[in-house]
């Protein structure tokens, strides 16, 4: 087993903890929302500020870290899907640092003030931001297996068409999603 592989290991790994853990919580906030429970959406969403910090941060950072490995030790740095990879984990970071996290230390706030009727409207949009970033991460997941190169258009075109979609269905919605029991 040579180096390139172990640390190929390592940054599957670290992706599986990054996008599991919060495809789990996503689901929770999604399946609080359907339900219209707002005091589990905003558990939910009061949470990610400190997840963030605590699992989110160092799973992409070490996947992140990982990669980067890799793609020394592989000499890949020209490679279409290494660059577009690259940008779509800066855009996640950048998201979900940038606003993801300082929403839910805000949502945790809220809930500490006894403000959920009003903090679930906050709470919805920023699980529709979490939506879109782990579209992004899909697409992310996508390069990776496929590998495309510079000249497969036809697979850039679907995965970032695919990624637009989903966008647009996610944020083009109502500011919450119907209530499982919803007519």
């Amino acid at each position: 087993m040579d180096f390139y592989t172990i640390f190929k290991f390592l940054h599957v790994l670290a992706a599986m903890a990054w996008f599991g853990g919060g495809a789990v919580m996503l689901l929770q906030a999604i399946l609080a929302m359907r339900q219209g429970d707002d005091e589990s959406l905003m558990r939910v969403t009061g949470s990610l500020g400190s997840l963030a910090l605590l699992w989110f941060l160092p799973a992409s950072g070490l996947t992140l870290l990982f990669g980067l490995v890799i793609v020394l030790l592989g000499s890949l740095w020209g490679e279409a899907w290494v660059i577009l990879g690259l940008l779509g984990a800066l855009a996640s970071f950048v998201g979900g640092h940038f606003f993801l996290r300082p929403m839910g230390e805000e949502a945790a706030k809220l809930i500490a003030a006894g403000k959920i009727a009003e903090a679930a409207v906050f709470g919805s949009r920023m699980i529709r931001i979490a939506m879109v970033d782990y579209a992004s991460i899909i697409a992310i997941v996508a390069l990776m297996v496929l590998k495309p190169n510079w000249g497969d258009i036809l697979a850039l075109i679907v995965i970032y068409g695919a990624l637009g979609v989903a966008a647009f269905l996610i944020l083009g919605g109502k500011a919450r999603l119907h209530p499982l029991n919803a007519e």
